[in-house]
């Protein structure tokens, strides 16, 4: 298997931040490309991006969630519901779809037991109004990240993470 390869497997992610989190790192999940990865890398918290791969059987899921969910969400919730997700210390949703939302509402029903959770929104237009609503959204995403986690993004931190987002993209 090549490099690149492993690095698109979906057993080396999870080994990945399961390692990182047995060295005491906190691991939060993300599951839309709206969702700017570089706010949690500059709290010093590693981004996990949800997949659905590696599930056959998504049937408990449908006690939640509609039969006519995408395949990406039930899955999602499945693998909460299997315990494969346990290593998460939260999740960042977002609005990208009414089913991502609904993803995101019954995490949050379901798992009371601490987790950092958020709603991310982002618009979906360009304008002032739009721009300043995207302004509040990262603020309160900040805000909520300080508090719970105890960590402070300084500015500083902020422009190394877009840095090395960058360098990534």
């Amino acid at each position: 298997m090549s490099t690149t390869d492993k690095l698109l497997a979906t057993a080396e992610l999870e080994s990945f931040a399961k390692a990182y989190k047995d060295q005491g790192g906190k691991v939060v999940g993300t599951y839309c490309c709206h969702m700017p990865e570089e706010l949690l890398y500059a709290a010093n918290l590693l981004p996990y991006r949800l997949r659905a791969t590696g599930c056959s059987d998504d049937s408990e899921a449908e006690t939640y969630l509609s039969s006519f969910s995408c395949s990406f969400v039930r899955a999602c919730l499945q693998q909460f519901i299997d315990g494969n997700r346990e290593f998460l210390d939260g999740v960042v949703g977002s609005d990208g779809c009414l089913m991502a939302q609904r993803l995101y509402d019954t995490w949050k029903h379901l798992y009371k037991d601490g987790r950092f959770f958020h709603q991310f929104n982002t618009p979906r237009v360009t304008g002032p109004r739009a721009e300043k609503y995207f302004q509040t959204e990262i603020r309160e995403l900040i805000e909520a990240l300080e508090k719970y986690y105890q960590v402070s993004i300084t500015d500083e931190k902020l422009w190394q993470a877009i840095e090395v987002y960058n360098q990534t993209r």
